[in-house]
């Protein structure tokens, strides 16, 4: 009995110890309020019991959302003891990552179709709410479907998930609706078939070709490349350059100076289009270099999270498409590394849009704000830094096409295009601009893979805009689904 009484007695000691948080039982908003008006703002969002939330209030249940949330606005606002800055939006984005944390999805049929309806609910525009309340809910259904494609997406990869079941392609069908893209590549003996029903005989001839060479190379093994004067009109701040490989030329480089070249990126709708009507409004000479930025799924869709001019074209973040790339409306280019956190323009803290709802949506909420574009590749080299492996790497031999983002050691920027007519390993030709360019004594700050392929596209203009035809692309400018410019 004396051995229960204490055990009790030390039970309730070590619980009055606990903190507050770990006891909050959640009745109603207007009593948790009450019970928690000394809580500084992100005390309270951390510390609010959501799973004990979600118990009684249905995620989707969005009247009972909105209450609560301008309960949060006004109470936890300017003048409370507890903050300066209402935190509804705050708790609306926590309730998401702490439904998903709860409510993993999960790789079968009707979990998919489950969480996609959530996330069709959360889009859906909502009479009683403004516009931009209607926007905080739609960024939470863009998470949750990006969620959803993401876990797709791994399952492919893994076999367990066969795109050409019925219930499947609904299921792709139904996100595609969303602006909600996947990127699941047909594999190689699709392709074959594809290219002999289509009588494409050199494109199957060149595949040949390389695979032997695949076999029969060592992808280890590296050459010296060197640049030297490709003789045109060149414009103001450009550059252009053989790329030279043990005397042969094998492809070129463009060498843009920043801020005098600056960036635009088409990223949707006709891309050929709008690149002459942008043309015509900057000047037909002061384009320098149009080609393929972003890579294009089976369907013609972008790869990856991509928005145009503040509007969201692909709402999903690739996981291992590392390299984020924004273009502001001014010219400005920048590169961050998805793995190490995005740093957006004005902003005070490093984003991580692939782990949390709050950084996801500040993301999205600034290129909207700024008329800003976004698309995500892979990202080769960083910081000065080679990120893909050699000895790791595939040794897949394709004609490559990088985008090099350079600097001097006093900080001046250059955009470099490299295009590479010869069979090259991607590791091998990271490897290779690296060492070049060290020659030169630049800085690497990025290196991106562009997409080439089936759209193997570039077309870059002299001074008097006229085009450099020894560097065109052989895929036609009129087959674009994107095009990034570099102009004056």
């Amino acid at each position: 009995m004396f051995k229960t009484t204490k055990m009790i007695r030390l039970f309730i000691f070590g619980l009055l110890l606990l903190p507050m948080s770990v006891l909050a039982q959640f009745t109603d908003m207007d009593s948790y309020l009450a019970a928690h008006t000394t809580d500084a703002n992100e005390a309270f969002i951390s510390n609010f019991p959501y799973k004990e939330y979600l118990k009684k209030i249905a995620f989707t249940e969005f009247k009972t959302l909105q209450k609560h949330r301008e309960l949060l606005e006004s109470q936890r606002g300017l003048g409370s003891s507890s903050g300066i800055g209402g935190v509804g939006d705050d708790f609306l984005f926590s309730l998401g990552d702490a439904f998903l944390k709860a409510y993993p999805v999960i790789n079968a049929t009707q979990q998919l179709n489950a969480k996609i309806s959530i996330g069709e609910m959360f889009l859906a525009k909502k009479k009683e709410f403004s516009s931009k309340e209607n926007e905080i809910y739609q960024l939470i259904g863009y998470f949750v479907l990006g969620k959803v494609a993401q876990t797709i997406e791994q399952a492919f990869k893994s076999g367990k998930f066969d795109i050409s079941e019925e219930n499947n392609e609904k299921i792709i069908n139904r996100l595609a609706k969303s602006k909600v893209y996947l990127s699941i590549e047909k594999s190689e003996w699709d392709k074959l078939l594809k290219n002999i029903k289509t009588g494409q005989w050199d494109y199957l001839w060149d595949r040949l070709n390389k695979k032997l060479q695949e076999v029969t190379s060592d992808k280890t093994e590296k050459s010296k490349l060197s640049l030297s004067d490709f003789k045109s009109k060149n414009q103001n701040g450009v550059e252009v350059f053989n790329i030279k490989e043990e005397g042969k030329t094998v492809g070129y480089c463009i060498w843009m100076q920043r801020p005098q070249v600056k960036a635009a990126y088409f990223a949707h709708g006709k891309a050929y289009n709008r690149f002459t009507d942008f043309s015509k409004t900057i000047g037909v000479k002061n384009v320098v270099l149009a080609t393929t930025g972003g890579f294009t799924n089976a369907e013609k869709q972008p790869e990856g999270l991509t928005i145009d001019n503040g509007n969201i074209v692909n709402a999903v973040l690739k996981p291992e498409r590392h390299a984020v790339v924004m273009i502001e409306k001014n010219g400005s280019m920048k590169v961050s590394n998805l793995k190490d956190g995005i740093e957006i323009p004005g902003g005070t803290r490093k984003l991580y849009p692939l782990n949390t709802l709050f950084d996801y949506s500040d993301l999205i909420k600034w290129a909207k704000s700024s008329k800003a574009t976004i698309f995500q590749t892979q990202l080769l080299a960083h910081g000065n830094q080679q990120l893909i492996e050699l000895s790791r790497a595939p040794n897949q031999l394709r004609e490559r096409r990088l985008y090099v983002l350079a600097s001097d050691k006093d900080g001046t920027l250059y955009n470099l295009i490299f295009s590479i007519n010869a069979s090259k390993n991607l590791a091998a030709i990271t490897e290779e601009i690296f060492d070049l360019l060290k020659k030169r004594n630049k800085n690497v700050e990025a290196i991106l893979n562009l997409d080439v392929g089936s759209y193997n596209i570039l077309r870059v203009l002299d001074a008097n805009g006229k085009e450099l035809e020894a560097l065109r692309g052989p895929v036609s400018i009129y087959k674009a689904t994107n095009l990034i410019i570099f102009y004056k």
